[in-house]
Order: structure tokens, then sequence, then C-alpha cells
């Protein structure tokens, strides 16, 4: 019996059911019908085809296979070219098609297959390279664009020989919008998607891109990582807030001042470093990036500000560097993954309550952490206190001050 397909009031097929009627590969079918071998239609990205045609063209040509009317087909009795033995072009070919398939170019792969485009130089083709393969559509150049340019893997380095990193081509600048002012570029918003590269530079305005504007990015859901350009010394408050997809973010040394809530609301959020030129760690910078599991603070940080990591759920392991010296109110509140927690002799002050103006009560840094955290916080309040009281005894009493504001409530 001939293969089951669906039925619909038109005997209008996809791509995938043409594909499974004729026994085919798709990229075949493609080729069949760019080169007016098959009558197919394209609606969008995507092309249709009428069962009537398929079966005639089954009929006359003798390359296809032919169903078998006594029992079902078997992919083993069907001699396609596609069942040939794998070879190394196949094996290269998966991650291309992967890639094609997410952004529904699939039908794209033959032309790449012909030219003996592989993944290892996706990266480094450029819009030119493009339209010199003829792929002629500005819309499917950018998303092409887009999706190379994310990181590659780079090849095995030689013994002996240090990987090299992989080239980063910088994301379509007319993706970004931004300002110049003294000199210097200040990236103001952005509406693409995928993996972000950001430019350290603009075609019309050559000068350097100096800073990440305030709300540059944020809730942009469609954002899956970003690699920001050495030169960049700020990024602004909630830049990146409520990008929740976005699973990583490369800051460069140099950056020295982010702003409040930079990655509030980043769920997605797993892996990100703190650059050693960071004197501090502003406030709501973390909140409730809950995708986050562990964070290395380099010894450059003196200050972890209020609610930095307030409901990092994720947060299992954290190390304070023996240069922090002050913690603010419910730095780490609701951490509640955090088994342990060591505070450095360095840390001097630890803001346990705090109203304000508004009449708010802002919290103990730890609440609502595991018994094991709140008892690192109790042998860190023991030494400060012994240490304080012996600098009392030898006339230092300003050597060892003590700022908390209130006792924490006991768990």
């Amino acid at each position: 019996m001939e293969p089951e397909l669906p039925s619909s009031e038109n005997d209008v097929l996809t791509g995938d059911e043409a594909s499974e009627f004729l026994g085919i590969p798709k990229p075949r079918l493609l080729d069949l019908c760019r080169d007016g071998q098959l009558a197919g239609i394209k609606v969008g990205r995507h092309w249709r085809f009428h069962r009537d045609a398929l079966e005639a063209r089954r009929d006359w040509d003798s390359t296809l296979p032919q169903p078998n009317l006594s029992e079902p087909p078997s992919q083993e009795a069907i001699p396609t070219p596609s069942q040939e033995p794998t070879t190394e072009n196949d094996m290269k070919s998966t991650t291309l098609e992967s890639l094609l398939k997410a952004e529904q170019l699939e039908h794209l792969l033959p032309i790449f297959e012909e030219q003996g485009v592989t993944d290892s130089i996706l990266g480094e083709l450029t819009d030119s390279d493009l339209r010199e393969l003829g792929i002629e559509k500005f819309g499917e150049r950018k998303r092409l664009l887009r999706v190379f340019n994310q990181p590659m893997e780079s090849p095995a380095a030689p013994p002996g020989k240090p990987a090299s990193k992989p080239k980063r081509t910088a994301s379509p600048q007319e993706d970004f919008t931004y300002d110049a002012a003294n000199g210097e570029i200040i990236i103001t918003g952005y509406r693409g998607r995928g993996h972000v590269v950001i430019p350290d530079k603009f075609d019309d305005l050559p000068l350097p891109v100096r800073r990440i504007g305030d709300g540059a990015f944020k809730d942009n859901g469609m954002v899956l990582s970003v690699v920001i350009p050495m030169g960049v010394t700020t990024i602004g408050n909630g830049a990146f807030s409520g990008c929740s997809s976005m699973a990583s973010v490369e800051i460069p040394d140099g950056v020295t001042s982010i702003g409040g809530g930079v990655f509030e609301g980043c769920t997605n959020l797993s892996n990100l470093n703190i650059p050693k030129s960071m004197s501090s760690i502003g406030e709501r910078t973390f909140l409730n990036a809950i995708g986050l599991t562990s964070i290395t603070i380099p010894n450059s940080v003196t200050l972890i500000g209020g609610e930095a990591f307030y409901g990092c759920t994720g947060l299992t392991s954290i190390t304070i560097p023996n240069s922090v010296t002050s913690i603010g109110y419910s730095a780490f509140k609701d951490c509640t993954g955090l088994t342990s927690i060591t505070i450095p002799n360095s840390v001097t002050s630890i803001e346990n309550s705090v109203s304000t103006i508004r009449g708010e009560s802002r919290r103990f840094a730890f609440e609502g952490c595991q018994p094991a955290v709140i008892n690192g916080y109790e042998q860190w309040k023991t030494r400060r206190e012994a240490m304080t009281q012996k600098a009392i005894k030898e006339n230092q009493p300003n050597k060892f001050r003590w700022f908390s504001k209130s006792t924490p409530p006991t768990v």
C-alpha cells in the first residue's frame, strides 16, 4: 500500500510531507523545485505541493522510489541517494543544517553544500560572501548573519599549543540605536535577537563605543547572549533587565561602572564574569536572576550593594574575597540554594535593617537563607566583636567600627 498521507481539503502537502510521499530527502525535493522539474508554490518561507503533481512526477520518473503495493515501505528497501554510507561531509553539515532549520532557512542548505561551506568558516562569512553565494534576499542574508555570528566552537589545537579563540563578527549595525556625546558612542537600544556581538564602532560615526545606555536592551526576550567589546567602560542602569532568554554575557576588563538593576529579572542568565576592573556590585544587580548558580567576585570589589543577589534561588556557591568591606541590605535575601557562606574579616559593615523616608523596611542581608548561612553570619559577628574588644583594649576604638544597624531575627 502507498505511504499514508495527512489528508487535507485541497490535498496540499508541506515540504516534509512531499519529501515523505516521494521517498526522497527534502534538499533534493527543493532542488527539483528550483530547477523547474517539480511543480510547487512558495507561500511566505514555505513550499507547498499538490498531491496530483507529486503523483504525476512519481509515475514517470524512474529514479524515484516506487511504493510497494503489497507491504508498507521500509526505509531499508528504498535505495535512495541519501541512504549511502555516511561521509565526513555529511557529519560536517549536521550543525549547519540545524542552524538553518532553526531559522526556517533549510532550503539554502544545498547552496552551502555545493560551494563547500563548512561549520569552521561560518563565523567568517560576510554579507558580500552571501551575495556571492547567490543569496539575494536581504532578509535571508540578515538572518543568516545573525545566526552565523554566534560563538562557534574552535577546532582542536595541536598538542602543546593553546586553542585559538573563535573569530566573532559584530551584529548588524542597523539593529542598534545609538547617540554620540563627548567623542564617544552610547548604545541606546537594540531591536535584534539571537547571539549579539556589540560593535566597537559604527560606519556612519567613526567614534569608539564606550557606554551601554540605561535600559538599552531592557525586556528584549529574544536576546540569547551578549558580547560587550573592549573599550566599553560603563553599563547603565537596567541595561539588560528583563532579558529573560539571555544565558551569558561577556564583560571586558576595563568596565568600571555597572548601574543598578543591570541584570534584574534575567532568569536564564547562568554564565557571567565580573571584570577585575570593577570596585563594587551595585544595588539590585542580579535581583531575581534565578538561573545563576555560581559566581566569582574578583578581589577588586569592596562593596556588595543592597539587594545585589536578592532572590537568586539557584545560587549554590559564592566566594566573598578579602577585599570586600561592606555588604548591603538584603544582599543575599532568599538565596535559598546557598548551603554555606564564609564572610572574611575584611568586612566591617553588614546592613541589617534600614528604614527609608517612604516608610519601607529593608531587611537583614541573609534573610530567608538556610540556617548554615545564618550561622556563617553569626560566626563573622562573633569574630568582629572579639576584634572590636581587642581594639578597645589597645586604645584603637576606630580600628574595627561596628556598623550593623540591628540584630537579625533568630533562625
